[in-house]
């Protein structure tokens, strides 16, 4: 399975490379981590492609609550994500100790972003394989363009998610939370460009190619999860639905049948937590309808981006 993802960069899904090696103690808090979730979490992988052992798959999703499992995943990822951002705060021009530091965000730079990036882009990987079942099960072949599409929209829901716990108290905050932890301010979006060699062209040009994008992000995306109180389990039910879309180009016959099954228990588990909330049917369809309604707005979000990361690569920008 691959480790990074060379068509984005910088702002929005970006795994490019960054020339960084990441530290010792980052790839020693991945190794751990991967080494006790596969003990405790994860079913033994199987390498059979037949179509009988996918049918096998879809007997055994029915004893796995899927919805719990990326929810486990994700607040697993944020806590090594977060671990890593401290851990890059302290370089030689910077030193500090990260356990003294309770709060992490500070305005982002693109040297910071692209750093971690990378180092996203693994612990994402990683998520999948460990925790996204049946993901796991299938060869990399298979995963490839499940993980290309999963990512890019799961970069964009991620952020939006976090700009909302942080900032979406106040509507006036033109703060936006980017990929290394820190933020980037809508009205001064050309510092995060500034003093950085990658960037060939004026940083208030560049800005104003990503603009209208993040605008939309902040003022659309983010302003909605507050309209309908997203709760994280819900951010976590739109992760396994963008991973399991029937959609998704070049996916072979053995994991379209897989799909549409997977999906649909995840719709039904989420159902199954409303009703824990003591929710009645009413309120759980518009909760549902509400929740699905962020779809298009997250698809519009990443469509965005991909045509600005477009004309940069076309005037050479970054």
């Amino acid at each position: 399975m691959r480790s990074d993802d060379p068509q984005q960069e910088d702002i929005g899904p970006s795994t490019s490379e960054s020339g960084m090696s990441p530290s010792q103690n980052i790839e020693n808090s991945i190794q751990q981590n991967e080494a006790e979730s596969l003990e405790s979490d994860i079913i033994p992988e199987n390498p059979a492609r037949s179509q009988n052992e996918s049918m096998d798959i879809l007997s055994q999703i029915s004893g796995i609550n899927i919805l719990d499992k990326i929810l486990n995943g994700y607040q697993n990822l944020k806590s090594l994500r977060k671990a890593a951002y401290l851990l890059l705060l302290c370089d030689e021009t910077n030193p500090r100790d990260p356990r003294n530091d309770s709060d992490p965000l500070r305005p982002s730079n693109l040297s910071t972003s692209k750093k971690l990036c990378k180092i996203e882009c693994r612990l994402v990987n990683d998520m999948l394989e460990q925790y996204f079942y049946p993901f796991n099960l299938f060869g990399d072949d298979e995963k490839e363009p499940l993980y290309g599409f999963f990512y890019e929209r799961f970069t964009n829901t991620d952020r939006a998610y976090r700009t909302y716990k942080e900032f979406g108290s106040a509507p006036e905050d033109d703060r936006f939370i980017i990929q290394d932890g820190g933020y980037i301010r809508l009205g001064e979006l050309e510092t995060y460009f500034e003093h950085n060699e990658k960037v060939k062209k004026n940083p208030i040009d560049v800005a104003k190619i990503f603009e209208n994008t993040l605008i939309y992000c902040r003022n659309v995306m983010v302003e909605y999860m507050k309209r309908i109180e997203i709760k994280e389990i819900e951010l976590c039910a739109l992760f396994g639905m963008f991973l399991w879309q029937e959609d998704i180009p070049n996916v072979s016959n053995r994991v379209l049948s897989t799909l549409a099954k997977v999906r649909d228990k995840i719709v039904r588990e989420l159902h199954e937590y409303y009703k824990t909330q003591e929710l009645s049917e009413v309120q759980i369809t518009l909760k549902m309808s509400n929740l699905l309604l962020l779809i298009p707005k997250i698809e519009n979000s990443v469509r965005m981006l991909q045509e600005n990361f477009k004309i940069v690569e076309i005037f050479n920008m970054i």
